[in-house]
Formats: structure tokens, sequence, C-alpha cells
């Protein structure tokens, strides 16, 4: 397999980790949404959050959004779940582009109480659609249950706040995130941050909605570049050694790194990414205090 095809299939198995996230989760939740759909009445068209009306957001050319809080309460280390809505407040029919709105496009700011921002470990990728039309009065669900701890590293309680800031920005939620235990991805995010040779890196962490691949593996991605040069280097931390389950067709060569209290590393480099980072290897070694 040549380098340019080698990086293509890795690029490739990110978005496809990502892609089973939305898709597992729309899955989960079909019975719960159908649920709260025929509970809910009015102009909203199916619609299965329930706004209040004194949450709005500011309104833009007619439209307004609201964050709603979708758990109970908020721990590190467990999901923290929102919901965005979008109302006509107009006269006429307007259009929107669900687009702007969704995961992939770094759409929530989340931060600090303190005003301090957190790192976006999901990345940001190309998607496609179209503008959509909604009635006056109507209202629309842009998402539910999304969980932002699939995007954002928060390790320390502590108060929060949130807004989904697209045009029309929404309310800003202000939330208090209670002590827990750290998921075991962004414990690998926190240290790796701080090796990465240049602001060209970043680290990922495509979710696997697979049984035996999730209670056994944890994937991280160090990514450089976009859709057209990107660079991905694939660490895989298990439990037990030598059990990485890619199930991609021929999967690439995986060499193991080392060992600590958590786990086995093995990682998976392409010939263009040591140009960048020539030390990489030691550098993550000496990050996470591998032993052999």
């Amino acid at each position: 397999m040549n380098t340019q095809r080698y990086i293509f299939t890795i690029l490739l198995a990110v978005f496809a980790f990502q892609n089973n996230v939305f898709a597992a989760e729309n899955s989960n939740e079909s019975e719960k949404m159908a649920k709260l759909m025929a509970e809910t009445t009015g102009k909203s068209k199916g619609q299965p959050l329930l706004p209040r009306d004194e949450n709005w957001g500011e309104p833009n050319n007619g439209l307004v959004t609201q964050l709603i809080p979708q758990s109970e309460e908020y721990v590190i280390g467990k999901p923290m779940k929102f919901g965005l809505v979008l109302k006509n407040v107009s006269d006429s029919v307007k259009e929107y582009d669900r687009q702007e709105f969704i995961a992939c496009c770094g759409s929530l700011m989340v931060r600090t109480i303190d005003n301090n921002g957190l790192y976006d470990k999901k990345g940001h990728y190309q998607t496609a659609g179209g503008m959509q039309k909604i009635e006056p009065g109507e209202i629309v669900t842009l998402f539910e249950n999304r969980d932002i701890t699939d995007e954002y590293v928060i390790m320390k309680p502590g108060k929060y706040i949130i807004q989904s800031h697209p045009i029309p920005a929404s309310n800003i939620i202000e939330f208090e995130v209670e002590p827990g235990t750290p998921d075991q991805q962004d414990l690998l995010v926190s240290l790796l941050v701080n090796v990465l040779p240049d602001k060209s890196w970043r680290v990922m962490t495509p979710k696997i909605r697979n049984a035996s691949v999730e209670q056994e593996s944890i994937l991280v991605v160090l990514g450089r570049g976009g859709l057209t040069d990107f660079i991905g280097v694939m660490l895989w931390q298990t439990k037990t050694q030598g059990a990485i389950d890619d199930r991609r067709q021929n999967p690439p060569p995986y060499e193991y790194l080392g060992k600590s209290s958590s786990g086995y590393f093995y990682i998976t480099i392409p010939p263009k990414a040591l140009d960048y980072w020539p030390k990489m290897k030691e550098d993550i070694v000496k990050a996470l205090k591998l032993e052999s």
C-alpha cells in the first residue's frame, strides 16, 4: 500500500468511527424520542423537546434557538447531554441550514465559568446538506441528546457555560459539573496534547460503538492536515496484550509501544508522519510513562 492510499485509509477510518457514533445514538434514543413526541402538542410538528418561552436566544432574521439540558446531573466521566431547538418567530416562511448546528462543525461553545476554553477533541469534517423551510410559529429540533463529552475534554469539576453560537445564537446555560472518574480517552488526550510538536497537530478521539471493541480497546488519533493532506497516527490502548479489534479490511500493522498501569499501547505511524514529528514514538512513550 503506497503512502497516499495509506493516509487516505486512516482518514476514512476516523470519519467512519465518528459516523458510527451518530448512527448508534439515534438508534438507542428512538423509543425515548417517540414517547416524547407523542406527548408534545401545538405547532411544533413532532417536536421532542419542550422549550420554555423565557429561555430563547436573541432573534436574528425572524429565527431564535434554545439550548435545553438533557441530563439530570453532570458528572466527570459520564455523558453530558444537551438538545437544541429552532423557532420561527416571524410571520413569514424562513429557511435554515441544519448542517451549521451539528457536531462536526464546532457549533457548541463550552467554557469554564471564568471563560477558559476547553480542548476540542472531536475534530471538524465536511458534511452535505441543504436549506430547509420553517413555517411561522414552527419549532424544529436541530439535535437531541448531544453529548458534549464526545467533543470536549472535561476533567475538572466546577461551573461551566455553554452556548450554540451559529446565527441565531442560543441562550447561554450555566451548569455545574460534579466530581467523578475521568474518561480514559480524556486522560490520554491531556497527556498527549503536551507533547505535540506544533499547533498543526491535534489529538482526536473517535468513539467505537461496538461492544467487543468498546470494552477492550481505546483509540486515540493524532492528526495533522486536512481532507487533502491528512496524516493520521492511530494509537490504541488495550486491556489485554494484543487485543486490538480493528475490523476494517486489511488493517495496517501495529507496533507495540509499551505498557502502563492502564493497559498496553500500540501505534500505527504513516511514513510521512515522521517527516513532521521525527521523535514521535519517544515523545509518546515518555508522555504516557510506558515500560517495555
